[in-house]
This record gives C-alpha cells, sequence and structure tokens, in this order.
C-alpha cells in the first residue's frame, strides 16, 4: 500500500462509553503501519525513520530513497501527533497500530461477507463493511495487537452509518465519520471499510480483485 492511499483517522480524546455532547472530534493524520520495508517490501525491516516513528527500512539507503515520497506524510504525522497531549498520542499510535495489524485479515472478513456473486451490481457503491471493537480489559500483551476486541461486524447500507455510529459516538464524532466516508471513491468493486471504537475511527477502500488475485473478474459487465 502506497502513501496515497493510507486510511484518515478520526479521534476523540474524550469519548467515553457514555459520551456526551460536549466531547470534540478531529482528524488525526496517520501512516500506515507495516511489517515490510516501506521502500523494497522486504519483510522484517530493521531500521525506523526517527521523526515518524512509524515507517521501518532495511537500511539508510532504502530510506533515502523512499524519503521523497515519505516526507510529507512524515511531517504531517508528526505534527499531528506533537498536537495531541502525550497520553492522547499514545491512544492513537496503540489503535491506529491495531487497527493496522488487523487490517489485512478484516478486508478478507469483509470480502466474503459481501458474498459479491449474489448481490446486485451496485452493492459495493451503496454499502460500507462496519467493525465495532471495544477495548480489552485483561489483553494477554501490552502489545498493539491485543488491546481491542471485536464486538460486531457485518455490512450495512451506507444510509444506515450515521444511526449506528449514534449509539457508540458523540455527534461530532458521528459527522466526522460520515464525511470521511463521503470523501472516498466508489465503485462497483471497491470494499469500503469502516473499523473502529467509540473514540478512534478509520475508513479505507480496497479493490476486491486485488483481495482475491487468482479469480477471474474481468469477464464482469458493470
Amino acid at each position: 500500500m502506497s502513501e496515497s492511499e493510507l486510511s484518515p483517522t478520526s479521534w476523540n480524546a474524550n469519548a467515553s462509553d457514555q459520551p456526551t455532547s460536549t466531547d470534540l472530534a478531529r482528524p488525526v493524520f496517520q501512516l500506515t503501519r507495516r511489517s515490510d520495508c516501506y521502500q523494497c517490501k522486504k519483510p522484517r525491516p530493521a531500521k525506523m525513520c526517527a521523526a515518524c516513528g512509524v515507517a521501518c527500512y532495511c537500511d539508510a539507503k532504502c530510506q533515502r530513497l523512499h524519503w521523497p515520497e515519505h516526507k510529507e506524510g512524515c511531517r504531517r504525522q508528526r505534527d499531528d501527533m506533537k498536537s495531541l497531549s502525550p497520553e492522547n498520542a499514545r491512544k492513537v499510535a496503540e489503535g491506529s497500530g491495531f487497527f493496522d495489524f488487523w487490517r489485512e485479515p478484516l478486508v478478507r472478513w469483509a470480502a466474503y461477507c459481501i458474498n459479491l456473486g449474489a448481490r446486485e451490481p451496485d452493492f459495493l457503491i451503496n454499502c460500507t463493511f462496519m467493525a465495532v471493537f471495544g477495548r480489552r480489559e485483561d489483553p494477554p500483551s501490552e502489545a498493539a495487537k491485543f488491546a481491542y476486541e471485536l464486538g460486531s461486524s457485518g455490512m450495512i447500507l451506507d444510509s444506515d452509518i450515521p444511526q449506528a455510529l449514534l449509539e457508540i459516538c458523540t455527534t461530532d464524532m458521528v459527522d466526522l465519520v460520515v464525511k470521511r466516508l463521503a470523501e472516498m471513491p466508489r465503485g462497483p468493486f471497491l470494499i469500503h471499510s469502516l473499523v473502529g471504537s467509540g473514540n478512534i475511527w478509520t475508513c479505507y477502500a480496497i479493490d476486491i480483485r486485488t483481495v482475491f488475485s487468482d479469480y477471474d473478474f474481468h469477464g464482469a459487465e458493470l
């Protein structure tokens, strides 16, 4: 995934299980956390960008080659995280780390939930895969990948998303998330995913044809 395909993250520092109308929501730019080198894609890179603390590389050469693409995202990540309190920055990093770690399994889960062959041609244009998580009370490790547990998931009509969010979010968070969803590209093969908890949400669109690369979609007439 290139940095042009990064998902927006929405953060509400004050939200809780019972948010109030005075809570404020805001977007926070987050680079996608990956387990491979941002430049050459080799697994388990040993070095990390000291400025953003997210991008990882095999060595200084890979970092130099990737810098023209990385520098804007690096700056935005650094500036947005510095604008948060240390505690809120920690929570955003933890949430982003969790959702990035589980992104690929969630995308595949969404693809199976869609059952595209049995749907109308415009199904993905009007629906989103929504997964709602809650914080784990007793995680087996402090690693970000164990920070949350799944509450519910499934396909939902876009028109029903605001009401579903209102049950767990403040109204300004709902408005922000819905706005972000509306800005994403739409198409008959694009899986839209909305993943989050009460105070942190991320959304992204991925072409289902890249999830199942061994399936022939080219005969479809849409």
